[in-house]
């Protein structure tokens, strides 16, 4: 079973948050990737105001972050021969919030690390945020609230959200989870 208390969490600089999540799971396995083989194995997309980090540059809010398209972390894994394996969940595979519910109490109780993606604001009830991606890791669930360790930058730490909040956060991103897991031997 995983321990989920025993993440070291890695602090995001804009726009990173995807990598900063990878590497707090591969540090979870001991698994040491420098930061810049980690980010440079992902497209970036930042905005065109941004001098200060390499990237794709855009205007558009919805594209801010690493783009992951089929297979990306996967394809990372492999190239980088790391013993782990992707699975990615889309939100519209729920046919309700009570099933996702249920369904990420389950999830909790496998050997996945569960990697939520959601629109920040509308989890964090920031309007002028609602275009920007963000993903968080899923670490423990107590009722309605699930706890998520986000990598920030801004705020990073331990957080306690409600349940129903990330499904419609993550629906309203067309996000969805990704487990990552020990590849079968």
């Amino acid at each position: 079973m995983i321990n989920r208390d025993t993440y070291i969490l890695y602090i995001a600089d804009n726009f990173l948050c995807v990598p900063a999540v990878l590497k707090t799971i591969l540090a979870y396995y001991n698994i040491n990737i420098r930061d810049i083989d980690i980010t440079r194995s992902f497209d970036i997309f930042i905005p065109e105001s941004c001098d200060n980090i390499a990237g794709i540059k855009s205007n558009n809010p919805n594209d801010y972050g690493a783009k992951l398209y089929n297979n990306t972390i996967n394809k990372f894994f492999k190239v980088f021969n790391i013993p782990l394996k992707e699975e990615y969940i889309s939100i519209f595979s729920y046919e309700d919030w009570e099933y996702f519910d249920e369904s990420v109490a389950n999830l909790l109780n496998t050997e996945s690390n569960i990697i939520c993606g959601f629109s920040y604001g509308t989890l964090y009830d920031e309007p002028e945020n609602i275009e920007i991606g963000h993903v968080s890791i899923i670490t423990n669930k107590n009722g309605n609230k699930i706890q998520i360790l986000d990598p920030g930058p801004r705020n990073p730490g331990i957080k306690y959200v409600d349940s129903y909040n990330l499904y419609v956060s993550i629906k309203r991103k067309k996000d969805g989870l990704w487990l990552i897991s020990q590849k079968d031997i």
